[in-house]
């Protein structure tokens, strides 16, 4: 932990990245911040070229630290907590813009299906003309000696077993 005041923007909850071109990398702000300071007390392990831009002085980092610093306040900041109650709340409206509608009273309103109607249509006689499929003879199943395992070497141990080979 940094034996300093840590500003508002070197918190767990900002979630600010930037694209860092010195080290051509994606950057959450937060860690460069605890990178610079691990760098500034000698106890940065890692981080290499990290560490070489920091000695070059070009590291963007510490330039938005100075920024925040002469602003007295956090620039660099977008908070996790606020963007996760952003998200549900996103959600929540999509829930309610797609809910299914309540349905009403009283007599329905959709026809009944196609089928049915079809249905009523065909008289009985009709009913009793379709053809029926034949009656399917009864399945034998092969005893279990002729059975075919798909497996050649239990086959070849159960025939050793048996005396058979």
């Amino acid at each position: 932990m940094p034996k300093f005041k840590m500003p508002p923007s070197m918190n767990g909850d900002n979630m600010f990245s930037f694209k860092c071109e010195s080290t051509n990398r994606i950057c959450s702000y937060s860690i460069c911040q605890h990178t610079v300071y691990a760098y500034k007390e000698k106890r940065l392990t890692g981080f290499d070229d990290c560490r070489k831009v920091i000695d070059k002085r070009e590291c963007k980092a510490i330039k938005m630290m100075i920024e925040e610093k002469n602003a007295g306040k956090a620039l660099y900041f977008d908070s996790y907590k606020k963007a996760r109650e952003a998200r549900a709340d996103i959600i929540a409206r999509n829930k309610a813009l797609h809910a299914p509608l309540p349905r009403r009273s009283g007599p329905s309103i959709i026809a009944s299906s196609r089928a049915s109607s079809n249905e009523e249509r065909i008289s009985r006689k009709q009913v009793a003309q379709r053809p029926t499929r034949p009656p399917q003879a009864p399945k034998v199943e092969k005893p279990a000696a002729e059975q075919d395992t798909g497996n050649m070497f239990a086959d070849v141990v159960n025939a050793l077993a048996k005396g058979e080979a």
